[in-house]
């Protein structure tokens, strides 16, 4: 299992994480990403849309290789932000908010948010 950090802020490139995410996944089989996002200052709909294209391009890497996902934020708005996101957009495999790397679970004791296996996951 690898565990690979992917940090971002206001100025982080799609197609840098686009490259990133492939190389892991051409390297890697049982990978969980970590997603630092403490330093974005702004995340909205239209950035959260931007990664839709993505998700949908390594949607048979994320089946089979993918572990899960956690996602760093550490502010409740930006929590809430996502909820909302991924109750859209349904994650194909757990993934977790926490709110510093403080509180990322270890040993697989994590809360996985519930997938739905009676919708299809749109990403």
């Amino acid at each position: 299992m690898t565990e690979i950090i992917i940090k971002l802020d206001d100025s982080f490139n799609i197609n840098e994480v686009n490259t990133r995410i492939s190389n892991v996944f051409q390297q890697h089989s049982n990978v969980i990403f970590i997603f630092d996002i403490v330093s974005v200052n702004i995340l909205n709909w239209k950035l959260l849309l931007s990664v839709l294209p993505i998700l949908k391009k390594y949607k048979p890497q994320i089946k089979t290789q993918l572990i899960k996902s956690i996602i760093i934020a550490p502010h409740k708005w930006q929590h809430l932000i996502l909820q909302a996101f991924f109750s859209i957009y349904k994650p194909i495999k757990p993934f977790n908010l926490v709110f510093s790397y403080d509180e990322i679970p270890k040993n697989n004791d994590f809360y996985s948010q519930e997938i739905d296996n009676e919708r299809e996951a749109l990403v």
